[in-house]
């Protein structure tokens, strides 16, 4: 614990952003904060001394388009198609987009609001994150048509 507060001091944070509702961080005040050289586990800071911004909906697939709607306009170069079952694919990328990371089901239907924000966003292009078993050929179908690409 005296190691995980030591290296949140160490960052001098001025604020904070957690992403996700309640239900997807541990009620119990633990943060976990990516340093750069590692994952720091332990108690948040307190809430006076940093403050703290929640991104959260009401499920996956809001949160994305909730970040989207916050850092991209609409005309965005492209637009990336993580698998939300296994996000290892938006993780990966994320440092190198020219724009933001929405999340899709493999099969089945586009989110409804997942379609909202990628009408809005008319991206230029769209990429998908892995093979047709992370994110179907449907799936983009349904992504293009939201997109009017």
């Amino acid at each position: 614990m005296k190691k995980t507060t030591a290296g949140l001091a160490a960052l001098a944070l001025t604020a904070a952003g957690i992403i996700g509702t309640t239900t997807a961080l541990a009620a119990d005040g633990t943060c976990q904060v990516y340093s750069g050289g590692g994952w720091l586990v332990g108690a948040c800071p307190e809430p006076a001394a940093v403050p703290v911004e929640r991104i959260g909906g009401a499920n996956k697939y809001e949160t994305a388009v909730l970040i989207s709607q916050i850092n991209a306009e609409p005309g965005v170069p492209a637009v990336y198609l993580a698998n939300a079952a296994s996000m290892v694919d938006a993780l990966s990328i994320s440092p190198y987009t020219d724009g933001p990371i929405l999340l899709v089901p493999a099969t089945g239907t586009l989110p409804t609001t997942v379609a909202g924000e990628l009408a809005r966003l008319n991206p230029g292009k769209l990429v998908v994150l892995g093979g047709t078993t992370a994110v179907s050929n449907d799936m983009l179908g349904q992504a293009q048509l939201a997109a009017k690409k």
